[in-house]
């Protein structure tokens, strides 16, 4: 009986349940198998007539999508053309893996979240007297406080009364002695409760130091000096701090030759780990675009959970990872149509009409406050109303706020329901704070 060959498609991919398939290939010389990746994985795709050990059918892609596994399909069929059995075999093979696709594809799409037809609700703003302070980097709503960082001022730091927002104290001054910033913003933690009060997470990414500032002792010791920490010379091009504790500390790297989106620095062991930019759009990115199109404008952290959550300022949605930077999902605003140019154009971010989603995070409890102000270029300077998404930890949405006017950072005040905001309207210039009153 005449012996046909077998065909077996095996597509490595990153499930571990496949079992690794080229264990008795007997490939035992040096160069058999080679190749190299500057960053992320590349799946191959080999199908293989077993009985002869030929490769009929090969290529390489960096997702592993529908596309990936027909287009190794077809290279098979076109190998053997000559043999009509063999066609019709790979044929049938198609079409299963065209079935088996259509799930994996739903299994997919079960990690975005699309937000459409979402209960909206328009809110005014009143303007709230803050004298002297403006262009703030931060906004953050502590009980009974309201923190104000603004780089524009003779101290970085203002604390206010939230109900009556009189100024209560003001610290932080300009330089690099102890006590002192240049440019410091939140970390992805914000804050930290502990037994003795509420500490407020800082980076100052000039000085590329991290600070603990113990909120109740700033505001009664006298002569408190703010400690902080110079980062380790490892960790390089740190544009923010996620997430940092006594082991690692998750950054945000700033280089536009970053070989990944985020990276884990070992304080242990010195070593950097670099995440793939993720998730994975569906079309090829030129890699001078990787950067600008990942780059994460807001990050917030959820400890309880063990995750965090990052808005991509070229992409309109909130990507949500695990501690280990491992992908969970996306909710979806909105996905410019010209962010599909990144693969010709060596400047995505100065496309014509490309969106920039300007955005600002904001954790509490069980939900995400997520400011978005969508602009498009070259016109970035044209005013527009902002809009406030709340989102739950699972990604699903539960309603948005429509602003009456462009803010850009804020805060939500849980204890007097409201959010608190910076207005870039031109007749809020002399009083540009405002608050939005929740009912």
């Amino acid at each position: 009986m005449k012996k046909f060959p077998i065909l077996l498609l095996c597509f490595l991919s990153m499930y571990s349940g496949y079992p690794y398939l080229l264990r008795y290939l007997g490939i035992d010389r040096l160069k058999q198998m080679i190749g190299h990746i500057k960053h992320g994985n590349l799946y191959p795709g080999p199908i293989i007539d077993l009985f002869s050990r030929f490769v009929v059918g090969l290529s390489e892609s960096r997702p592993l999508g529908t596309l990936f596994q027909l287009t190794t399909l077809n290279g098979a069929v076109r190998s053997m053309a000559n043999n009509v059995l063999i066609k019709n075999i790979i044929c049938i093979l198609s079409l299963s893996f065209v079935i088996y696709s259509c799930n994996v594809i739903k299994d997919n799409e079960s990690q975005l979240h699309y937000i459409r037809n979402i209960n909206s609700i328009i809110i005014k703003g009143e303007n709230i007297n803050i004298p002297g302070v403006y262009e703030p980097t931060g906004i953050l709503a502590i009980d009974t406080l309201l923190v104000v960082i603004s780089p524009n001022n003779d101290y970085f730091f203002h604390i206010y009364d939230i109900k009556t927002f009189n100024l209560i104290k003001k610290f932080g001054t300009k330089g690099r002695g102890p006590g002192q910033f240049i440019a410091p913003v939140f970390t992805g933690q914000k804050m930290a409760r502990t037994p003795d009060g509420v500490n407020l997470l800082i980076y100052d990414w000039m000085r590329k130091r991290i600070s603990n500032i113990k909120l109740l002792d700033e505001l009664t010791i006298p002569g408190y000096k703010v400690q902080s920490e110079l980062l380790p010379k490892q960790m390089i091009n740190v544009s923010n701090i996620i997430f940092r504790n006594d082991s690692i500390a998750l950054y945000i790297p700033y280089d536009e030759e970053s070989p990944g989106r985020f990276c884990i620095y070992n304080f242990k062991s010195g070593e950097r780990t670099f995440t793939p930019y993720v998730p994975d759009l569906g079309f090829k990115i030129h890699p001078n675009n990787l950067n600008a199109i990942y780059n994460t404008h807001s990050s917030c952290v959820n400890a309880r959970r063990h995750c965090f959550v990052a808005t991509p300022c070229l992409l309109g949605e909130l990507d949500f990872f695990d501690m280990s930077c491992n992908y969970l999902g996306s909710s979806i605003i909105e996905r410019s149509d010209e962010v599909k140019n990144a693969h010709y154009s060596k400047m995505i971010f100065e496309t014509p009409n490309i969106s920039y989603y300007f955005t600002d995070l904001q954790c509490y409890d069980d939900r995400i406050y997520a400011l978005y102000t969508i602009k498009k270029y070259p016109n970035l300077d044209n005013e527009t109303n902002s809009e406030i998404y709340v989102i739950n930890w699972n990604g699903n949405p539960i309603k948005k706020y429509i602003l009456d006017r462009e803010i850009s950072n804020f805060t939500y005040d849980s204890t007097n329901n409201r959010f608190i905001g910076y207005s870039h309207r031109l007749e809020d210039a002399q009083s540009p704070f405002v608050k939005f009153e929740l009912k």
